[in-house]
């Protein structure tokens, strides 16, 4: 114990002292003038240059430093985001900031970005440069919140939504993997003669190659019916021009659905099942 204390209380080698006391000095002051420095000033400033990047409005509360095991980055708290068509969004926390990657080397930068609102939260990483992407994920995302979502679907889609992907842009298209799965939520469209709704309704797809996308797994499941469908849907500029490609089965088809079903030239069997395929285009679909 003697031995312990005494090695405790001996003072410090002088070319410790040399090189530790600046160094701690260094890391002291710099802490404390980051914990202290004024970002409310730069908050006005950040979001007006966010919203002629985004073509939005952007307010925010509040500003500031964050760290974590990410890295060091910036916070902003209380956004308020108007669109040109006049939709109001509020996140409640957005956090980014540079991201440990190797693709700063080759001078495209990688950031961190989390956010947390009552829309959902998201968090990933996106890459800025030739090779531009994102990689992360989606969960609690509340479907019926999103208005512009109804112009990039073919069907009005509502529920909650928890997303998985990694998506980076070649030649101005998406590729790569995604997986999704969407609960207690609602598939209408203006075709239909009823909404039908479900308990789950997922998948596993991949963006790009011969196909925009390729579904490799794609199920709903509800009180009306069940299905199943796998193939591809084609590329062009336009959901009407891409040639779909697609198999699908359902099953424990209620009455109402197999009318419906039937409506569209496809038969029911007795005990509520349908397979049939989808060729053509999203335009000028041909179903078999």
């Amino acid at each position: 114990m003697a031995q312990i204390q005494s090695i405790l209380l001996a003072p410090l080698p002088r070319s410790l002292r040399l090189i530790g006391i600046p160094i701690a000095a260094f890391v002291l002051t710099t802490f404390f003038v980051l914990l202290g420095f004024p970002y409310q000033h730069l908050t006005s400033r950040a979001t007006a240059m966010a919203s002629q990047a985004l073509e939005v409005e952007i307010e925010a509360a509040s500003s500031g430093l964050t760290l974590g095991l990410a890295g060091p980055g910036f916070r902003f708290e209380g956004l308020r985001v108007e669109t040109p068509t006049g939709d109001v969004y509020s996140i409640d926390d957005v956090r980014f900031g540079a991201a440990w990657a190797l693709s700063w080397f080759v001078l495209e930068p990688t950031l961190f970005v989390d956010v947390d609102s009552r829309l959902g939260k998201a968090n990933g990483t996106i890459r800025i440069g030739d090779v531009s992407g994102w990689e992360g994920s989606f969960s609690a995302v509340q479907l019926s919140e999103i208005p512009f979502l109804e112009s990039l679907l073919p069907v009005q889609l509502t529920g909650t939504l928890d997303a998985d992907g990694s998506l980076h842009s070649v030649d101005g298209n998406y590729v790569g993997p995604l997986d999704f799965e969407i609960r207690q939520g609602v598939v209408a469209h203006p075709a239909l003669a009823l909404d039908l709704p479900f308990e789950t309704l997922g998948g596993a797809m991949v963006f790009g190659g011969e196909a925009m996308v390729t579904i490799e797994s794609f199920s709903l499941v509800g009180p009306m019916l069940e299905f199943d469908a796998l193939g591809t849907i084609g590329n062009g500029t336009s959901f009407d021009q891409r040639a779909l490609d697609l198999d699908l089965r359902l099953t424990d088809l209620k009455p109402e659905v197999s009318m419906l079903v039937e409506s569209f030239g496809i038969t029911a069997t007795a005990d509520g099942t349908a397979s049939f395929h989808i060729g053509g285009t999203g335009g000028a679909p041909d179903v078999k």
